[in-house]
């Protein structure tokens, strides 16, 4: 079995480094597909230009925040790319935040072997294929992870793609109007230290709201525009903020972590090291 991981990053030099060689282990360096989206960052593309040399292949022609907005029409166009040279099972299109795993019998798995047996039946499905449910992360509490079972993201198999929304959320196949739940999970490193999380949040929503006035950001979020999950946590006073990750319903799921460190790279929450 062939999988490709597809990605557009930005200066995300705490998560891009543990990302390659996580994926890289499980699916292979040269079936990562990184789409840089301008970073000036040394760190981040140093860790590219690292990695490149062995077999990462990374695009720096995506490079404007209009490419950003249309990274859903990206992915899907390199997929179908992929797709005729006939060498891939599936495809996943992933954030720099999201790390793959799978979910049999209720256990947690991250090793190929079980991702590829959770995967196994769904190699000739004509739908549009789902997560089972992502695990997100505490910037407060390293290794305790909530699950998330509405958290909506899907993939494809082979000869299905034909297209995809900028937050892989939504994705159109080919040959089927219906989607599919698999036992594929992610973990999501969605949440950052505050002042981590404001400073990303206001890069992000820079080009979509009018202005950062309390009156804007409201009326953004009513109207639900692009990037309007981001502003409640903009609103939030930092105690307000943290409070949102106590212990209770979270999974202790150290083996990531582990497993990230013996591949010669750490998790961090800006700064904060994640074991």
């Amino acid at each position: 079995m062939r999988i490709a991981c597809l990605m557009m990053q930005k200066n995300e030099r705490d998560l891009i480094h543990p990302w390659i060689v996580y994926h890289a282990e499980l699916f292979g360096l040269t079936n990562l597909f990184v789409y840089d989206n301008g970073s000036t960052d040394s760190e981040t593309l140093k860790i590219l230009k690292k990695y490149e040399k062995f077999g990462l292949n990374v695009f720096y022609d995506k490079s404007e925040k209009r490419h950003f907005e249309n990274k859903g029409e990206i992915m899907s166009s390199k997929i179908r790319e992929l797709d005729v040279e006939g060498v891939y099972d599936f495809f996943l299109p992933l954030d720099c935040d999201e790390f793959v795993g799978c979910c049999i019998d209720q256990r947690i798995k991250i090793d190929i072997a079980e991702i590829e047996k959770a995967l196994h039946p769904y190699q000739e499905s004509p739908e549009v294929l789902t997560i089972l449910r992502a695990y997100d992360n505490s910037p407060v509490h390293p290794d305790y992870y909530l699950p998330k079972d509405a958290q909506r993201k899907c993939f494809f198999a082979r000869n299905t793609c034909a297209s995809l929304d900028i937050g892989f959320h939504h994705g159109k196949s080919r040959l089927s109007d219906k989607e599919k739940k698999t036992p594929i999970v992610y973990f999501h490193f969605h949440h950052k230290s505050y002042e981590a999380f404001k400073k990303s949040a206001y890069e992000k929503l820079s080009s979509r709201v009018a202005d950062f006035s309390r009156e804007a950001l409201l009326t953004h979020l009513k109207e639900r525009r692009s990037g309007f999950h981001l502003i409640p946590g903009v609103l939030k006073q930092e105690e307000e903020y943290n409070a949102r990750f106590e212990l209770e319903n979270r999974v202790y799921y150290p083996e990531l972590s582990q497993r990230i460190t013996e591949l010669g790279s750490q998790l961090h929450v800006v700064g904060e090291t994640m074991r």
